[in-house]
């Protein structure tokens, strides 16, 4: 038997947003609001803990959960015009069925932040432009926050784009960014 889905599982909304960086904050608004509900349900917790089983190491735990995003969802664009979010347990419920799933950047980076939230970490979205400012972000990845190894009390981000880079902790250069705790 599966476990009780969260209050907005199976959420997908389409979205028509105004421009600009009001329309991404629109987004990250309700996108942090998809993260933050999973912590209401079983299958976001249960999927982190088998992806970082047996794993101790808790930077080699982040890594592993962005190599299970880099090989267990695909990149599938939403259709022009629109701006479609699918809640994370859906897209864990797809996987748990096919082993497999697909969706754009921000639904990678909702699983993401979903993922490291679950084993304990603060998540970030990064949103990244190639356009100068004040046109809205095209891009979106996830991160985490953890202890800062060179100031003491400090925290360093971590960040993981599992579309646009085949390595943790890079980013796509040249590209403008902003980075929005979850």
């Amino acid at each position: 038997m599966s476990p009780a889905p969260s209050s907005l599982y199976g959420a997908t909304m389409a979205l028509q947003l105004p421009s600009g960086l009001r329309g991404t904050e629109s987004t990250l608004r309700i996108m942090q609001a998809f993260v933050h509900d999973t912590d209401h349900g079983q299958a976001v917790h249960d999927l982190a803990t088998r992806i970082v089983a047996g794993i101790p190491d808790r930077e080699a735990q982040l890594r592993a959960i962005f190599e299970f995003l880099r090989t267990n969802v695909t990149f599938k664009g939403d259709t022009a015009g629109n701006e479609v979010l699918r809640h994370p347990e859906q897209l864990v419920h797809e996987i748990n069925e096919r082993s497999i799933t697909a969706g754009d950047c921000d639904d990678r980076s909702m699983l993401g932040a979903a993922l490291v939230r679950a084993i304990g970490f603060h998540p970030a979205f990064i949103v990244m432009s190639r356009k100068p400012e004040p046109a809205g972000f095209e891009h979106v990845c996830y991160g985490a926050f953890v202890p800062s190894t060179t100031r003491p009390g400090g925290r360093d981000l971590r960040v993981f784009d599992p579309q646009l880079c085949a390595e943790p902790y890079k980013l796509a250069p040249h590209l403008r960014r902003k980075v929005f705790a979850v």
